[in-house]
Parts: C-alpha cells; structure tokens; sequence
C-alpha cells in the first residue's frame, strides 16, 4: 500500500520524485515500477500486486501463449464500447424514460465509446443501438464479442434515432492498444 497526495508525471524518468499513485502503477521515488495498482481504497491510498510477480505471470501467460497458439499466438481484440444488451423490458423502461428513444425490437445499446477507439474513429455516438453486424441480426452483446472476436472488419448497421446507418470500423488488437497505451503513459497523458 502506497500513500501520496503529490503526485506528479514520473513514469519512465530516473530522476528521484514522489511516489504516484493515481495511475495505474505505483513508483517508488526512482521512478521504477514497483507495483500494479489493483484497488483504489480512497485517495492516494491503494493496494498494489507487485510487479515482480506481475512480470511473472506475463512470462508464463507469454509462454502458455506460445504453446498452445504457435508463435503468432492469439491476440484479443476490441473496440473500446460500453454496451447492454436490449430486452423487451430494458426496452420498455427507455422509451417510458425517452420517448425519442429509437424505435427498435431488438439490438445493443451503445452506453459509452472510448475517445480514440476503432469506434469512435468509425463515428459510432453514446445512445445508439446496434441492430446488425456483418449481414446477421444482433440481438446480445455476446454476439457483438463474437464478432469482433472473429471479423477483420465489421459492417455495423446502428439506430440513431429514427435514422439507420452503416458504419465501418477494424477492430484493434490488444497488442496494439497496450502499445499505444504505454506511448501515452510515457507522454504524460495518463
């Protein structure tokens, strides 16, 4: 557990500064990793998974990877949305809430859309519904997973509002994303 109310950008530098525990790995004044902040107990107090045993647990994940996957291995891929899945009844309260909400029966309620994401560069907004994915009918967010999962590219057909809309987007890969990820991290944008 790490405890600090300063806290400055620090990550990737040797000179000495405060401990950082807002982001999400703790420092010591170094500037070296020492752990991966897991919980967030209050302000400037977490607990920490050190990073030896982070640096262990990527070697055998790497190592089973390779093993069971070749050497290309599986990568995990996404599109950076938060989503819930429409019932009839979900439905029903929206429409109770909103009336402009979209006329739809079926589909995906698109909650949030990271800035920057695979789709949010395809133009996907918070509100829309996604009713359709490559051709196939979406009715849960398992079946959008799927397809992300298994599409180089997805044809999305969306509900916004009373329009429907076609929208393209190639999912990204996690390896990517972490390295895009740590790019900013060095950046001081985290």
């Amino acid at each position: 557990m790490v405890k600090s109310r300063f806290a400055t950008r620090l990550l990737l530098k040797k000179e000495a500064v405060p401990v950082r525990v807002d982001c999400p790995v703790s420092t010591h004044l170094d500037g070296e990793v020492i752990g991966i902040n897991t919980m967030k107990v209050t302000a400037g107090i977490s607990f920490a998974i050190p990073s030896d045993r982070v640096s262990l647990f990527l070697d055998r994940s790497a190592d089973k990877q390779k093993s069971w996957f070749g050497e290309s291995g599986s990568k995990r891929r996404y599109i950076e949305v938060m989503m819930l899945t429409l019932t009839p009844s979900i439905i029903d309260e929206l429409r109770m809430r909103d009336p402009s909400f979209p006329d739809v029966s079926h589909g995906v309620l698109i909650h949030r859309v990271i800035v920057g994401s695979p789709a949010n560069r395809a133009g996907m907004k918070p509100g829309e519904v996604i009713i359709e994915i490559n051709g196939v009918k979406v009715n849960t967010s398992e079946e959008i997973y799927n397809a992300v999962r298994t599409s180089e590219s997805l044809n999305v057909v969306v509900r916004r509002g009373a329009d429907l809309l076609m929208l393209h987007m190639t999912p990204e890969s996690t390896e990517r994303h972490q390295v895009k990820y740590l790019v900013r991290l060095r950046n001081g944008e985290l």
